[in-house]
This record gives C-alpha cells, structure tokens and sequence, in this order.
C-alpha cells in the first residue's frame, strides 16, 4: 500500500509527523522490540505463577505437564509408564523446562515469556499491516500483554492456550499478509507454518481452528498450483514424524493415538452424544461463560471491537473483503474447536486472545481522525521530536495503568511474596525427605498432580500417578489398587473444602494401612482446600 494511496482515505494526516515513512532508523527499530519485550516480560513477571516472584506455581495442569516432561527424560514413555491426555508436543516442554530448573518454574517462566514477545512481535506486523504509516502503535501491544495476564483465562500461568499464542500469531501474520499483498506465500514460509499446525495438533488438537482455515484460504489462493497445496500438510507429516519414531520405537503409537486422540474425542467431550445443534448451543454457552467472567471484560470489550473491525468498510480500516472473511471465520473455528466438547474451563478461551491485536484498529482509526484535527508544526524536525516524546509518554503511562488495573484484578498475586514453608507442597516435601531414599514413593491419590513430584524432583514409580479428568472412577480405582499393594510409601489426598483432622482421616482406603500423618488448608482457584499426607505404617 502506497503513501499516495492511503492519503486518499482515512490516513491522510496532511504532514502530521506520527505519519512519516515507515521507520528505517535502527535505533526506533531496536527501540521498538525493547518495548515489546518489557511488555511481555512485566505482566508475566507480576501475574503469572511461574514467574521468580511467587514462591511456586500450586496449578495441577502444568505440575502434571512438567511430572510427565521430567518422566520423559528419565526413560518414562507418556501414556503408557505415565498417564496423561494432553499432546506429546506439551509434555516436550516439560522437559525444556526441567533443563532450566528441576524443582521449580523458571523454565516455564522463560518459555512464557519468549512465547508472549513472539506473540507481541507478530501482533505489532500485523498492525503494520493495516496502518504501516502509524509509527507508534506498538505501545497498543503491552496492553493486550497485561490484559492477557490479568484475565481470569490465564488463571495461574503456563497453559496450553496460553504457550500456543506465539505460533498462532505468526501463522496468522503470515496469511494475512499473502492475502493483503495479494502475493503467494513463499514455499518455505507454508512448509514452516504446517510444522508449526503440527505441533499445535500434537499439543492440543482442539486449538488447530486458525490452521484449518489457514489451510483453506491457501488452498483457494494458490492460483491453481498443486504444489503449495501438498506443502502444508508435508510440513505437518515433518512435525508428526518425530513422534511416530519415538512412539514406534518404544511400541505405544496405540497408546498414544488411543488415549490422546480417541479418548479425548469420543471420552473426554461426549461429542457422540450429541447432535449438531446442541454442540452449537453448548459452544454459545462455554464462551458466553469465558467473556462473562469479571475479570475478563478488556478481553470482552477488545474482542468485541475485533468484530467491529471486521465489519468496518474497507476504506477506514485498509483490510479487505478476503481478509475480514478470513479473520471472521478463524474466530469462529477457533472457537468451536475449543468449545465443541461442553467445557468451559476458564483457561479455554486464551486461544482467542491472539485476535485481540485488531481490537485495536478501530482505536487506531480514532486517534486517526484525532491526529487529522491537529495542525502541525512548520518545523518538521523539531515536530518529530515533539511525536517521539508525546508518544512515549502517553504509552508508557497508558501500559503502566493498564498494568496496575491487571494487577489489581489478578487471580493470581495473592501468592506473590507468599511464604513458601507455609504451603502444604513444601511442608509434604519436608516431611517426605526424612525418610529413607528407598521409602519415598508418592502417589497423588484421586486428584490432578499438586506439585509435590516437582519439589522432590521424582519421577513416579505408577503408571497412573494423579487422577484424570477423563475416566475418573477408572483411574482412581487403579490408584486404589497401588494403595491396596502398599506399593507408595506415601499418599496424597484431597478435600475441597477446609477440612479437621476427623474429616482428613476419614477414608477408607488408606485407614487399614496408611496413617495420616500432615494436612494444611490452602487457598486455590477462588477457595480453600485441604490436602492430606499420609505415611505407610
């Protein structure tokens, strides 16, 4: 898009200085993915659960990740020494992470924040996109960085949601840019991009949405040619190959395939149950629920500028036909993917947050036609050092208020400055050490994995080592049966509520043979729960 033609529309500033050449001077550029990085880096520092500044993050999705990532790199194969449902692509950062630090979060801190920059870099091009001659529109990004970690969706830190937002923000900039410069994408970049819908599918398939559309805009736009076509699902075989390998080799590709794709499909979501209409009316529902919730209304108010986006005409946001139609059905892919099998849990809806950056279009719009109102200052040079400083000082002190706001409204910074000897994980690790090394088996009974793995740095001796989701009474009887064997030398237990000595001892599993030996109510996830360890006798 030329300068001459955007000062046919909406764009034209006159010489207003915020609207000069785009930028080519190497410091703004440095300076620009400085600010980038801060924002991603800040909110993360003060609102996720992994971050240096919290004692532990105490969320049971991504301790069982990380047991399961350890496991992997101590010779445990996932689904079949370890049962898990996520995607074999999670759990391998589990292992990354455990590289960084074996006891604790710092590992996830860094895969977090490199995957926040990545969104914010790619979310900030696709602005370019739309407003190349809008020098300072990156300060919008940090926004939806502190918007994003404050929202209830992002709950403790380290989902999947969370972590897929860096690829799902590239792979988006990259079809929107072939469809708004009119121009095939380069074989390289499709080839990249079905790697990157791989292991998004072998994360979590049900975040695959944007790339099914991605898939069918490719196709559509590539001029009639076979090849490109072919390139993107041989880049999903290219990330898919590994895993064949590594399953094939060790002889659990059933287990794999069974448990993470079978079970999570027809178990996990019921989708068998169901007709057409009730999983649309049950989407309607989950992500009626995800917007709802209190501390969610920026993504809400954003989101819902994103489709006001979508609908503006042509001439004020420079998105064409073909783009909107796109964005519009990625969102609404996205969307069924995630809600498609009736859950709302909280945490579902991060996917959505990468089509937060157009939210900010229309804002951009208006501070267009403020600019447009403005009369510029004869002296050019002395006007774009007066722009630098304006813009400077109005979007730091707009992310500082956004990120106090976020601050404030966290779900997750009442643990901040926590003292970790008071937290039950650290007092059951405690207790745990003094025995002898061959009597330290643990097993997490009847609920998700609380992080005490984690503090000890174990890899668990049973293969169903927490409880899942997906057939619980099946798996918390097999935990049973460990107990029955006297197979752990110590169990985990929970109640979800605050509960005395009595209603702790009171199980009739563990009284025969176990004694309880510990418990401590903690605060989590809106409420106070107990947890209890007991000693074999």
């Amino acid at each position: 898009m030329t300068v001459e033609g955007q000062r046919d529309g909406l764009l034209d500033t006159g010489s207003t200085p915020v609207y000069s050449t785009p930028m080519s001077n190497s410091f703004s550029e440095k300076r620009k993915y400085v600010i980038l990085f801060i924002g991603a880096f800040l909110p993360l520092l003060f609102m996720s659960k992994n971050s240096p500044l919290y004692p532990f993050n105490d969320w049971y999705d991504i301790n069982q990740f990380f047991t399961v990532g350890r496991g992997i790199l101590h010779g445990k194969v996932p689904y079949v020494d370890l049962v898990d449902q996520k995607g074999p692509y999670l759990y391998l950062l589990g292992s990354v992470a455990y590289l960084f630090s074996h006891t604790g979060f710092l590992g996830w801190f860094i895969l977090e924040t490199v995957n926040l920059f990545i969104f914010s870099v790619f979310s900030e091009k696709i602005l370019c996109l739309y407003f190349p001659e809008f020098k300072y529109s990156y300060w919008g990004i940090p926004v939806i960085c502190s918007i994003i970690a404050s929202c209830e969706g992002f709950q403790h830190g380290g989902s999947a949601e969370e972590l897929s937002l860096g690829i799902l923000s590239f792979a988006l900039y990259s079809i929107l840019k072939m469809l708004h410069d009119k121009h095939p994408m380069d074989f390289r970049l499709i080839i990249v991009n079905g790697v990157l819908a791989g292991i998004i599918f072998w994360t979590k398939f049900s975040m695959t949405g944007l790339f099914i559309v991605f898939f069918v805009f490719l196709v559509i736009y590539s001029e009639k040619k076979i090849r490109p076509v072919l390139l993107f699902p041989a880049g999903v075989l290219i990330s898919t190959l590994p895993l064949l390998l590594y399953f094939g080799i060790n002889g659990a590709i059933g287990d794999w395939l069974n448990i993470y794709l079978y079970e999570n499909i027809f178990g996990y979501g019921k989708m068998q149950s169901r007709t057409v209409t009730e999983i649309f009316i049950s989407v309607f529902k989950c992500l009626r629920s995800f917007l709802l919730l209190k501390g969610n209304i920026a993504v809400f108010i954003l989101l819902l500028s994103s489709v006001c986006c979508i609908l503006l005409p042509e001439r004020i946001t420079k998105m064409a036909v073909r783009e909107r139609i796109c964005i519009a059905l990625m969102l609404l892919v996205s969307t069924m993917g995630v809600y498609a099998g009736g859950f709302d849990f909280g945490y579902y809806g991060m996917v959505l947050c990468v089509y937060l950056v157009f939210g900010l279009i229309p804002v951009l719009c208006t501070a267009v036609l403020i600019m447009r109102k403005l009369k510029p200052s004869p002296d050019k040079k002395n006007n774009e050092k007066k722009s630098v400083l304006l813009a400077s000082a109005l979007g730091i002190a707009l992310n500082i208020a956004v990120l106090t706001a976020g601050y404030s409204i966290s779900d997750n910074v009442y643990l901040l400055g926590e003292d970790a000897s008071s937290m039950p994980q650290f007092i059951f690790a405690d207790i745990i050490r003094q025995a002898p090394e061959d009597r330290r088996v643990v097993l997490n009974y009847g609920f998700l994995d609380c992080g005490v793995y984690t503090l000890l740095d174990q890899v668990p001796e049973m293969r169903y080592f927490a409880s899942l989701n997906n057939k619980y009474e099946e798996s918390l009887e097999i935990q049973s049966e460990y107990i029955r064997e006297g197979i752990p030398d110590f169990v985990l237990t929970f109640y979800p509520t605050p509960a005395d000595e009595k209603v702790m001892s009171d199980n009739p599993v563990l009284a025969d043979c176990y004694h309880l030996v510990s418990f401590k109510v903690q605060y989590i996830e809106g409420g106070y729960s107990t947890f209890g360890l007991w000693e074999k006798n």
